[in-house]
């Protein structure tokens, strides 16, 4: 019988391609569609926005009785790749923007509920490499496939490229289909009343209510990716009005260095995921996203230091992939894990909804140099509090779920 790991890599793999094609479409509707600014600006908010529905998919979906992950999973990614059958058919970039979001909120549904189906498959060490191994995948993807792609982008092409990716989903939904009953379906308690659309957020708060260390987790998480998501707004500013960068020096910082510090990083951080604090693992990320803010101001003096802060970012972003993915099954010990992921997700959309308005507004008044330098405060602050909460939690050794000072 295939293992747990093969069906999750598996997925990873056939799931790739997409995740790369969606990433370049903003470029795509720009060049071949031409977009207008509004337009482009709906699409670049719909990632982070999209994962507060993502949140109500996956908590209402299990909510209800007796649901098992393969009918989920298969659901949904029918659902997020069904509008790609018909991008041959269209011109409206109304259409794609849907489709992109209508695929992020399908895509990162998904993610609780195969985190769970690890959990209940795997031990932790096992489950943390699984979990590096599918996000090296993805970066993999990341780095080599776009060069490749965009031979094939240039006129109408490229939407036949999301029609061969539609029929790729549609295999996965056959491969997923292959998960067998008994141990690998997951079986989740009948809910007693109907479901009401505050259902999820009243349960997650009583969550956190209940357990304060996961409170202080996803607040330590929020804060140190706040000063991330704050400069998306900016950087294309500070790349072309202040570095003046030509796009070869910006795929190599963004893709190559990124990807390539990812990598070796990714099974590192794995390792150690289960043997420190995740409080001490997100204020080493945290001091990582330090060193990237530094390096973006000493890219002013010198475009080596830009090189630099790429691979911080990129190490940086191995580690967040591990603390994201398996703080649900940590913290949750041995209760099923939706809940808490799903919390993950609703605080990374109201994130996304809240920091690039204030970073621009920084930007705004203050100029891009004071506003990278709030931020970098701000990163510096989100260490010291990583490591206060891992020292707090270490003297105490008092948890609010039984067997969790591993944690």
């Amino acid at each position: 019988m295939k293992s747990a790991a093969f069906y999750y890599l598996q997925s990873r793999i056939l799931c790739g391609p997409g995740q790369v094609l969606f990433t370049l479409l903003i470029f795509i509707l720009n060049k071949e569609l031409h977009a207008t600014p509004f337009q482009l600006m709906v699409f670049a908010c719909l990632k982070p926005i999209t994962s507060l529905f993502s949140f109500y998919v996956s908590s209402l979906t299990f909510d209800r009785p007796h649901q098992s992950v393969r009918t989920y999973l298969i659901a949904n990614t029918i659902i997020g790749c069904a509008p790609c059958l018909f991008f041959p058919l269209f011109d409206n970039v109304w259409f794609y923007i849907v489709s992109y979001a209508i695929y992020t909120i399908t895509m990162r549904a998904k993610e609780p509920i195969w985190i769970e189906y690890l959990k209940c498959n795997l031990e932790l060490p096992q489950m943390s490499k699984t979990v590096s191994r599918g996000a090296s995948i993805i970066y993999f993807m990341s780095m080599f496939l776009p060069p490749v792609l965009s031979f094939w982008l240039d006129g109408h092409i490229w939407k036949s490229l999301f029609f061969l990716f539609a029929l790729l989903q549609l295999v996965n939904a056959a491969a997923i289909f292959s998960l067998v009953d008994g141990k690998q379906t997951i079986r989740f308690k009948e809910s007693k009343s109907g479901i009401s659309i505050l259902d999820p957020l009243k349960k997650g708060y009583q969550l956190l209510k209940d357990n304060r260390p996961f409170c202080h987790y996803l607040f330590l998480f929020f804060l140190g990716g706040a000063g991330i998501v704050a400069i998306q707004p900016i950087l294309p500013i500070y790349f072309n009005e202040q570095l003046n960068l030509s796009y070869a020096q910006l795929t190599l910082a963004f893709s190559f260095c990124k990807g390539i510090s990812f990598l070796p990083s990714s099974p590192i951080w794995a390792k150690y995921v289960t043997c420190i604090s995740l409080y001490r693992l997100n204020a080493l990320m945290n001091l990582l996203t330090t060193f990237f803010m530094a390096a973006l101001l000493a890219a002013s003096f010198g475009m080596e230091w830009l090189y630099v802060g790429y691979l911080c970012y990129g190490a940086m972003q191995g580690g967040s992939e591990q603390s994201w993915n398996m703080s649900g099954p940590i913290f949750s010990n041995n209760k099923c894990s939706t809940a808490y992921s799903s919390l993950n997700l609703l605080l990374v959309g109201i994130r996304g909804c809240i920091c690039p308005f204030l970073g621009y507004l920084l930007f705004s008044l203050l100029g891009i140099i004071p506003m990278l330098i709030i931020v970098l405060g701000i990163c510096l602050i989100s260490v010291f509090y990583g490591f206060w909460l891992d020292s707090k939690y270490a003297q105490r050794n008092n948890w609010a779920e039984p067997n969790l000072t591993s944690i």
